[in-house]
């Protein structure tokens, strides 16, 4: 049942790296020459989360031991960047954005509910 827990953890660390990069890349990033201390932290925390959340999800899906511990971490920076994000789009009038995101964060907290109410079943 959680392994589709394993598989939106990889597919979504991917996807919050690979839209990160291609921002970058694409120079659309303007927070870099008008706060960069603060935008190098929070592509750090993206970054870190996006490595976090792939770490997590494979070791799901090879049912690691501490997986879910793992998971539970990484679930928690992921959470934290989605309720955030929105804030950002909703000033610059990207509805779509903002519906995303909320999409993205029932998918988070199901994913949490998923892997607690697997443990707790398991004991």
């Amino acid at each position: 049942m959680k392994h589709w827990v394993g598989y939106f953890m990889v597919i979504m660390g991917i996807l919050m790296a690979g839209m990160w990069s291609f921002f970058l890349a694409a120079g659309m990033v303007p927070e870099l020459e008008t706060i960069p201390f603060t935008t190098a932290a929070h592509l750090g925390a993206e970054f870190g989360t996006a490595i976090m959340m792939v770490t997590g999800g494979l070791l799901i899906l090879k049912q690691k031991p501490q997986a879910e511990l793992i998971a539970l971490l990484a679930l928690g920076m992921y959470l934290y960047a989605v309720i955030q994000a929105p804030g950002y789009y909703l000033q610059q009038g990207a509805i779509v954005f903002v519906v995303m995101f909320a999409v993205f964060l029932v998918l988070g907290i199901s994913a949490v509910w998923s892997l607690i109410h697997t443990k707790t079943s398991q004991e």
